[in-house]
């Protein structure tokens, strides 16, 4: 790791540009050419640690249980209803917006209302429906882990994987930082394993053991 001489921030040894303000930080000023071959070679290596690569998995390291935790979210049920409420409300949404517009439209207003009337129906119903469509995949989510404990998946797009247990949803969180780099880590499941991955640096990947795991949670779910 290097520290950028502008923002102060670390970031990998093998760029040139610091990922966070863009400034150069190589050890000599760079010609056009070699600034742009620097900027093609960054570029190439950020891509390459964007993606989970196979031998990346292949010779991923045991994790330690202590490094991931199940973060309770709340009762399935409840979770469930939450959803459902959100599809009815982006529904509900859509339809408020498309029935006043439809009426205007056809009355005889100013062609530039029209206009603005159309823009805010557009934005209105593309907000109900991205609502819609994401609650939708949350709700057959949840319904299918539903059916079966210590199912893994990955729901929402802000938060970790999840899993259901005795009528609750859990979250799954990394608890420490990269032990190579030193950012934040985060949890993936890929075909159906679960992994700590690095936030920075894909390839720094953990595999966790998943019945271990699983009987650790259970003994302290138990305990309490």
């Amino acid at each position: 790791m290097k520290t950028c001489k502008k923002c102060n921030k670390e970031f990998d040894e093998n760029l040139t540009f610091c990922p966070f303000c863009g400034a150069e930080n190589a050890d000599r000023k760079l010609t056009y050419i070699e600034r742009k071959k620097a900027r093609e070679e960054d570029t190439e290596f950020m891509l390459s640690k964007a993606s989970i690569q196979q031998r990346d998995i292949d010779s991923a390291k045991q994790a330690n249980l202590e490094d991931i935790k199940a973060q309770k979210i709340g009762d399935l049920k409840a979770e469930q209803k939450k959803s459902f409420a959100r599809i009815f409300a982006g529904a509900t949404l859509m339809l408020c917006s498309l029935l006043p517009a439809w009426l205007l439209l056809h009355e005889d207003i100013n062609p530039n209302l029209k206009w603005v009337v159309i823009v805010v129906a557009f934005l209105v119903v593309a907000t109900g429906a991205s609502v819609l469509i994401s609650d939708i995949y949350i709700t057959r989510a949840l319904k299918e882990m539903e059916k079966q404990d210590f199912m893994v998946k990955k729901v929402q797009f802000n938060k970790g994987p999840m899993f259901v247990y005795s009528g609750a949803l859990y979250e799954l969180v990394a608890k420490n930082t990269c032990p190579c780099c030193g950012t934040e880590m985060h949890i993936e499941d890929l075909d159906n394993d679960i992994y700590i991955v690095c936030s920075t640096n894909r390839s720094h990947i953990y595999k966790v053991d998943k019945e271990a795991f699983i009987e650790s949670f259970k003994d302290k779910i138990e305990q309490k």
